[in-house]
């Protein structure tokens, strides 16, 4: 049976100064040099993963594409603006933390993701995590902060490089990404321009089979009832289910990966309610009850094969959500980042790209978040779910309930 991999390439952090050369160096790694600090093991905090769980949902009514098919993936998103975080001071910190964590503490944001990423990577190594640093050799015009490097080999077990930001820099960047990914991502960037300065990565893999996978026998041709009112024929799954959920009107089930470590999640919402107006309506605190609260009901489901890709600028949303400084060329604070000789640093865009394919074995699933930072220049069935049309999905870790995918499906055409 074909292994399914689920890769999440998280995190790209661009750091941009006008008019830097490119030096040529010999010296790659630093990693040896940064001696990595022993982090004390703790628990999350208990509101974490209540608070990770509103920014998921509040990430989600911000980032989708009202139009289209689209997913995003909250985990990485918050592990680039959190890494970007333990860079930035004064109000530029305070919004950050505003956004991110409801006012949660740099450090103990920090400590949880720490804590989180352990646990999402130990057990049955579902997922690996892994970060690294990039840096350009320019020492006279830019100094990048020792406390900041700290924090990310520390924290985030992060690699370090220094390197001259030229094409074998690009090589090897993407030889990184790819290791990391399995090689289900070849590779990141094309090329680096010349008022580039850092580059922050983080790359997962998420390796999930269904507890019970689909046979030939459970693959059944259905209607998708697309948004737009047409109507597209699709292979759909069929499955005997137990775990039913009713969540702000809608109908579903979570259906168990390998291992129950963690689920996947459907949401229908009510046949007369628009898909934009259900989103709308959800919140964190909620949703993590009905996943906690779920029914034991048998019943059977039917799920269409699909698979999406979805690119968003994320500028606007984060502005919109309350994280207006960070991006304000002249009022940006990251001096506890890195400062150049050139004038003040800011971020300029956030991207995020995200791709899933849920098939008969199982879900394959990504995600890259980039943030270029610039400077100023078995029972008796008793009924059956159809997913045949509008639907949300997620997928969650079932210990802490916490979303790492959230997505909705509006045509199949």
């Amino acid at each position: 049976m074909k292994k399914i991999i689920c890769f999440v390439l998280t995190i790209i952090f661009i750091l941009s100064v006008a008019g830097c050369s490119t030096p040529s160096v010999d010296e790659k790694s630093l990693t040896v040099g940064i001696k990595p600090s022993e982090v004390e093991r703790k628990n999350f905090d208990g509101d974490f993963t209540k608070i990770y769980a509103d920014f998921a949902v509040e990430s989600f009514k911000n980032f989708y594409d009202k139009e289209n098919n689209s997913v995003i993936c909250p985990v990485s998103v918050m592990l680039a603006l959190s890494m970007a975080a333990n860079g930035a001071e004064g109000e530029t910190l305070e919004e950050m933390k505003n956004v991110l964590t409801d006012g949660m503490e740099i450090d103990a944001l920090n400590e949880n993701l720490y804590v989180m990423s352990k646990y999402l990577t130990e057990g049955d190594n579902s997922m690996d995590i892994a970060n690294s640093v990039w840096i350009r050799d320019e020492e006279n015009q830019i100094q990048v902060k020792e406390e900041f490097l700290q924090t990310a080999v520390d924290y985030y077990k992060a690699q370090v490089f220094k390197e001259p930001f030229n094409q074998q820099t690009v090589t090897d960047i993407n030889n990184w990404v790819k290791e990391k990914t399995e090689g289900m991502i070849k590779g990141i960037i094309d090329s680096i321009e010349n008022d580039v300065i850092m580059y922050l990565i983080n790359a997962v893999t998420f390796d999930a089979e269904w507890e019970k996978i689909y046979f030939n026998t459970d693959i059944i041709d259905k209607t998708f009832y697309n948004s737009d009112g047409s109507q597209t024929e699709r292979e759909f799954m069929r499955s005997d289910e137990w775990k039913h959920i009713r969540y702000k009107g809608s109908e579903g089930f979570i259906k168990d990966y390998k291992d129950e470590k963690f689920s996947f999640v459907a949401l229908l919402p009510p046949a007369n309610m628009k898909i934009d107006e259900f989103i709308q309506s959800m919140d964190g605190a909620s949703l993590t009850d009905a996943l906690e609260n779920y029914q034991e009901k048998s019943f059977t489901a039917y799920m269409p094969k699909f698979s999406c890709e979805y690119e968003i600028e994320l500028k606007e949303p984060l502005i919109n959500m309350g994280m207006e400084r960070a991006f304000d060329s002249g009022n940006a604070q990251f001096e506890k980042m890195c400062v150049s000789t050139s004038g003040n640093v800011y971020i300029g865009r956030v991207l995020h790209k995200t791709f899933i394919c849920v098939d008969e074995k199982g879900t394959k699933a990504g995600a890259a978040t980039a943030v270029e930072i610039k400077n100023e220049m078995a029972a008796e069935m008793t009924g059956e779910i159809v997913l045949d049309r509008p639907f949300v999905y997620l997928i969650i870790d079932n210990e802490t309930g916490i979303p790492l995918f959230m997505g909705q499906i509006l045509n199949l055409n």
